[in-house]
């Protein structure tokens, strides 16, 4: 799978005040500024290659999950796509 590269990044400076930033710093960056930390905070999916899409649509048929329903969510998770719970919702 294609890697997922963060969209934003959360710094946080010594005092602990946090800013929303759309690029990284490195440790001298960082030193320079006064950032104690700097954290990505989400990721856009990239698409899935034809290689990859043919793995998972083989594997779905290798376990015999073939409905469409199946596919998709083999799909989801290989973008790192979360379920939701249906289950408890009424």
């Amino acid at each position: 799978m294609t890697t997922q590269k963060p969209m934003a990044y959360r710094w946080e400076d010594k005092d602990g005040y946090q800013t929303l930033e759309f690029h990284n710093l490195d440790a001298e960056e960082m030193e320079n500024v006064g950032i104690k930390s700097v954290t990505p905070l989400y990721a856009k999916p990239q698409p899935l290659t034809e290689d990859e899409i043919i793995a998972i649509s083989a594997e779905c048929a290798s376990s015999h999950q073939h409905m469409d329903i199946e596919f998709a969510r083999a799909i989801e998770s290989a973008l790192g796509i979360e379920q939701l719970n249906t289950e408890e919702t009424v």
